[in-house]
């Protein structure tokens, strides 16, 4: 795991430095660099920057760039090829002379070998940046699922690249403005898709896709797109059976490391999965990770702390256990910080609880497997059920018109009884909002946290009470799984939008902020290959979410933790915004503020403020999302970023 940056154009050797100097954190063991011109004529040409965290081939003959026999591939590369094994085997059989036993050096004699077409024999979470000194190009590919980041930008008339937004910007034709577009996105689904960035003229190149570079400008294409297609021959059991096996062969394949390694865990079904195939396959001895919150705090929060569940799950498998008890009075520091490395607002709870496990191995492990894609594999939120469910009530007119019956004055109801949230009518209300409408517009409400009505109201300095629906993301990938079922369609559409741009990104940052590579054994290609062909009444059955995977697990976890209520691996938010917070949300989102900003309106954040403190609003989530992205303002844009507390 690394840093990597670059520049086709005009390359400063210095500019080129401080970008990959801004990247210090991700590769603290080395760095290197390469500039090289396209002619000797040329004022333009190409420079290549890494910072280097040692995981596998620890000696300097693993320092990057890597190059080919004679020089002419240059290659820098941030992730892990799993399978580089069997590939360079199969390239020294070639003939193909190696200089280390890095995995990324396979990169560049695969591409002799096959050029652009060798990212479809990668299994592995990358982003990289390969030189063709021949073809004067420049390839950038990044892994299926989007493990690892990769984000381009144009300044200057030059084409740029890097691991992470902040070293983009060290680079003078850059400058730090609000994307307006993605603005829209974030007040609605609290995250921005790829390839939009928070950061106007930013962006993210697309998981499963490739870029070429060169003097005729930058072309895009796909190498890859997920493929669902159930095969209905197989009984339960062998579906039982062949998952269970592909999930140990998944988590084996990604134990490969030079360094020590351990596990992010929650106490749940994902994370246990990975932990109990570690066991399985007999790693000797495993450290594993997970935060835990003050339980009466999460109690009036309206979360549950998943640390006692991750306490049994440790003792049952003889771990080597550690708990992180967050002290929520240092919400006020941290919170900068995380979003620092984000560096893009993302209001989840969960970045600070996977920031500070990050914070606690540091030393003692440079490698974390996670529990992360086993959602989004085997339909384990709570809009999978929903959409399969709406589905079904459309059948019958009479349903829906009831549900639209009820929505209006199920609106009025509180969703605080006694001081304590109920997420039961919280996901009630939501449920009766959308299901009545078209397929589409209904999961495109479950996944929501502003409805129309909410957005035009805040949103009011911008854009005047026009339209600013932020579907075209989302209904580009819905129509492209038209011929799914509805629980197909809704996992196609969270694999192209809220697993890279929200679970895998901050996953990615909050790891990489303390040196620590986060590996998603869920997200194996083999293995998601395997589950896409499983039918999809085997994942999300009316009573249970995930279904085959907790059958398979049975025997290697114990009943309760297959089978207890979801909780995130998130914080009580709601408890937070009202004490530890309420400073803070005070100032930020104080109206003067507010007005200076010109996003939102003023008067329709008071009333949320006051939405949510009484409980007759489901704002927290919201308001989280509006101090988040204060706190990112203040950072990145007023203060100037390089000033900002890593």
């Amino acid at each position: 795991m690394c840093g990597i940056a670059g520049i086709y154009g005009k390359v400063d050797p210095e500019i080129l430095e401080r970008m990959g100097d801004r990247l210090r954190h991700r590769g603290p063991d080395d760095a290197g660099h390469y500039v090289t011109r396209l002619s000797p004529s040329s004022p333009r040409g190409v420079g290549l920057a890494h910072r280097r965290l040692s995981i596998i081939d620890l000696s300097e003959r693993g320092r990057q760039p890597l190059a080919n026999e004679d020089g002419t591939i240059r290659v820098i590369c941030n992730g892990e090829i799993y399978n580089f094994p069997e590939l360079r085997t199969h390239l020294l059989q070639k003939g193909h002379r190696f200089r280390s036993d890095s995995d990324s050096e396979v990169l560049v004699h695969l591409y002799e070998e096959k050029g652009v077409a060798m990212l479809n024999d990668l299994n592995g979470i990358f982003a990289f940046a390969l030189w063709d000194d021949r073809r004067k190009r420049l390839l950038l590919g990044r892994d299926r699922f989007g493990v690892k980041p990769l984000y381009y930008a144009r300044g200057d008339g030059d084409v740029l690249f890097a691991s992470e937004i902040k070293a983009l910007l060290e680079h003078p034709g850059i400058s730090p403005r609000v994307c307006l577009e993605a603005l829209r996105y974030y007040v609605a689904f609290r995250y921005v898709p790829d390839p939009l960035t928070m950061f106007d003229g930013v962006f993210k190149l697309l998981p499963g896709h490739y870029a070429v570079v060169d003097e005729n400008g930058i072309q895009f294409a796909r190498y890859w797109e997920p493929q669902y297609r159930p095969d209905l021959r197989l009984s339960e059991q062998e579906w039982i059976e062949g998952l269970r096996e592909q999930l140990a062969r998944a988590v084996k394949r990604q134990l490969m490391s030079d360094v020590p390694l351990g596990i992010s865990f929650s106490g749940g079904v994902d994370s246990g999965a990975v932990l109990a195939m570690m066991h399985a396959v007999g790693l000797p001895e495993i450290k594993a990770y997970t935060v835990g919150y003050p339980d009466r705090e999460a109690d009036l929060g309206g979360a549950k702390s998943d640390a006692s569940y991750a306490r049994r799950l440790a003792r049952r498998f003889g771990v080597d256990y550690h708990e992180i008890v967050f002290d929520p009075h240092t919400l006020t520091d941290i919170l900068p910080r995380v979003i620092w490395h984000l560096d893009e607002p993302l209001p989840d709870t969960g970045a600070v609880a996977s920031f500070l496990v990050a914070q606690r191995a540091k030393g003692a492990v440079k490698v974390l497997l996670s529990g992360q894609g086993g959602d989004e594999m085997f339909g384990g939120y709570p809009w999978h059920r929903a959409i399969k469910l709406a589905a079904w009530l459309r059948r019958w007119t009479l349903a829906v018109r009831l549900l639209r019956v009820i929505d209006h004055p199920l609106r009025w109801a509180p969703v605080m009884v006694g001081g304590r949230p109920v997420a039961l009518l919280r996901r009630l209300k939501k449920f009766v909002a959308h299901a009545h409408k078209d397929l589409i517009d209904g999961h495109l409400g479950f996944l929501s946290y502003a409805d129309e009505k909410d957005r035009r109201e805040l949103l009011a300095p911008l854009f005047n009470g026009r339209s600013n629906a932020p579907y075209e993301v989302f209904l580009a990938h819905w129509k492209a799984g038209a011929d799914l079922d509805p629980v197909h369609r809704a996992l196609h559409l969270d694999m192209h939008t809220f697993l890279p741009a929200h679970n895998l990104l901050y996953a990615d940052k909050t790891g990489m902020a303390h040196a620590i590579e986060i590996r998603v054994p869920l997200l194996d290609n083999e293995l998601f290959d395997f589950v896409a062909t499983i039918p999809g009444h085997l994942k999300v059955r009316w009573r249970e979410q995930k279904y085959i995977l907790k059958k398979a697990l049975e025997g290697h976890l114990p009943h309760e933790a297959l089978y207890r209520k979801k909780t995130a691996f998130g914080a009580p938010i709601r408890y937070w915004l009202t004490h530890y917070l309420k400073e803070m949300v005070a100032e930020l989102l104080d109206g003067a503020q507010l007005a200076r900003l010109g996003y939102f309106d003023p008067l329709a954040v008071r009333r949320l403020i006051r939405a949510n403190e009484s409980g007759s609003h489901d704002a927290a989530p919201l308001l989280f999302a509006l101090l988040t992205f204060a706190i990112w303002h203040h950072t990145f844009i007023d203060e100037g970023w390089r000033q900002a507390i890593p």
